[in-house]
Formats: C-alpha cells, sequence, structure tokens
C-alpha cells in the first residue's frame, strides 16, 4: 500500500562540514541533501530529506527488494513534466506520469526512451509500488519559526497586562503567515517506485512489448526502479528571512490602536534578530528561484 506522508523537516545553514557533521556523516559523497540542494537552491541538513522506503537515510538508498541492487545515478535524465499536469494534476497524477514515463522504458545512449510507450495505459504501472514522502517549507517556517516569534510577543503584552494581547498576537502571526506563504511556494515529493517482478513481469504485459523489443534490438538495459524527488514547486524569495518581515507584521498588527500599545525599538531589534536567526536554522536559501516546470530527479535506479 502507497504511503503519503506530511511531516515537519528540518533545513540547516551548512557551510562547511563541521566536526558534529563528520560524526553524523552528513558530508557523504551525493548524499540526498546534498543532492536536492544541488536542484533546489536550499541547503538542507537535517534528517530526512527522504523517509519512505529508504534504508539508508543518509544517502537515501532504498531498501533492497526485486533482487536487483538500486544504482546510484545523480546524473540520471531528470524528466520535466508537462505543464497541464504538473499545475493542475495533483500528487496522484503527477506520479502516475512519472511511472509511465521511467519504468519499463529502455536506457541506452545516456538517456531513457520512453516513446515506446506512447498511447500506453498508465493503469499497467501499478500504484501500490509506490511510496511518498511530502515536505512542504511553508508549513515547516510557519511551525518552527512563525509560531516561537509570534509566542514571544504575545508574552510581552501578557506580561504587560494589555487587554489586546490575543488580538494583536493573533494578527501578527497571520500578518507573518501571509508573507511566508507569499514568498515560499517550495514543495518536493520524495519518491520511490518499481515495477513489482521486474522484467519477468513487464515481458508479461502486451503493451510493453515495444519497449522491450527495443531494449534487445539496443542491447539497452530497462528500468525497473526509480526514487528520487519531485521537485513540485521552487518559487523562493530570499527576503522572507529579513527582519523587515517582522517589522512590517508589527505595523499591520498595531494599526489603528494609536498609542495604546507601544513596543519599544530595543524589542522590535531583538524579535527580528530572533527571526532572523530561527529562520537561519530552518532554511538556508542560497539564491531566490522561480522554477515553475515540475521535475522528477531521480537519485537511485534498478536496471535489469
Amino acid at each position: 500500500m502507497r504511503k503519503v506522508t506530511n511531516p515537519f523537516f528540518a533545513l540547516l545553514v551548512v557551510s562547511v562540514c563541521t566536526l558534529e557533521a563528520l560524526t553524523a556523516l552528513s558530508c557523504a559523497p551525493h548524499g540526498g541533501r546534498q543532492f536536492l540542494e544541488g536542484r533546489t537552491g536550499i541547503d538542507v541538513a537535517e534528517h530526512p530529506v527522504c523517509g519512505a522506503g529508504v534504508a539508508d537515510f543518509e544517502r537515501c538508498r532504498p531498501r533492497d527488494t526485486g533482487g536487483v541492487p538500486w544504482e546510484q545515478a545523480v546524473n540520471f535524465p531528470a524528466y520535466s513534466l508537462p505543464h497541464r499536469i504538473a499545475r493542475s494534476g495533483g500528487v496522484d497524477r503527477i506520479m502516475s506520469e512519472v511511472r509511465a514515463h521511467y519504468l519499463g522504458s529502455p536506457f541506452y545512449a545516456g538517456d531513457v526512451h520512453a516513446i515506446c510507450k506512447d498511447g500506453v495505459d498508465e493503469q499497467i504501472f501499478p500504484e501500490g509500488s509506490t511510496e511518498l514522502q511530502d515536505y512542504d517549507l511553508a508549513e515547516v517556517i510557519d511551525d518552527r519559526v512563525i509560531k516561537p516569534v509570534a509566542n514571544r510577543m504575545r508574552t510581552l503584552l501578557v506580561e504587560r497586562e494589555s487587554p489586546d494581547a490575543s488580538v494583536i498576537s493573533r494578527r501578527f502571526e497571520n500578518h507573518l503567515l501571509a508573507e511566508v506563504h507569499d514568498r515560499v511556494q517550495a514543495r518536493v515529493l520524495w519518491f520511490v517506485t518499481r515495477y513489482p517482478g521486474g522484467i519477468a513481469d513487464l515481458s508479461r504485459e502486451r503493451q510493453l512489448r515495444k519497449c522491450l523489443q527495443e531494449s534487445r534490438d539496443r542491447q539497452a538495459q530497462v528500468v525497473t526502479g526509480v526514487a528520487g524527488y519531485m521537485v513540485m514547486d521552487n518559487r523562493i524569495d530570499s527576503a522572507v528571512g529579513s527582519r523587515e518581515i517582522v517589522n512590517r507584521a508589527f505595523e499591520l498588527a498595531l494599526r489603528n490602536r494609536g498609542d495604546e500599545v507601544h513596543i519599544e525599538p530595543e524589542f522590535r531589534h531583538a524579535l527580528g534578530t530572533e527571526w532572523q536567526q530561527r529562520m537561519t536554522d530552518v532554511v538556508h536559501i542560497k539564491m531566490p528561484r522561480n522554477d515553475m516546470t515540475a521535475t522528477a530527479w531521480p537519485l537511485w535506479v534498478q536496471f535489469q
């Protein structure tokens, strides 16, 4: 049965391998974090960046199934989904497209040749053989940055016995939420999908005979399993971590209240600093991004 989860995951600034990182083997070559970072511009440092169906959380190596070893393939051809599917297809439709593109396709001359499956019914690729883990960066920021900073604001107002403490702090939190969700649309699926039974069962599927014949004619390998990242959205504004975000939320939360509530500049500065530090502890955006095409990036592949 396919599993879809949506856990919070931690993202941390890592410029060099610290002693702690070396102890945790977090600088292993071609690890899942480094692989994802290179394709999203997000510096990811803590587990998990993959979870479903893996045996090695550091490299994101899938569990051994089917009697065929998984091969790490960091330069395996990516697949950009058609725009109509990427924008409105939903997770199930997107993963159906990914399965249909890769599974059963001949691989030769350094590329995946899926044209032999034109007109093939996508339902022949079993949905139950796919495992997913869903990461939404905006939700992580909400949980690990917005809520703690808003709670500190609320505590200050309560200590001052402000009658508007709950109203102001709620408005403050809502404005922070609006800023984050406007500036961060970054969503990634970790997926592991394979054709159960491998090439023995693929050969029984009439609709795939053309692909198998092509693989024999070309003396090519056939893709029977793929694991990697589906980058659903990658639109990120690096300004989301600036203190200006907090200052603007302050002004909007206190609007139309005159001098009823006074927030000292020192406290504003401290809260802005806390926002920046917490954001740094969650995500380091190496560059602004505006990638609009959903793309599958395989990291591990099974061939037969």
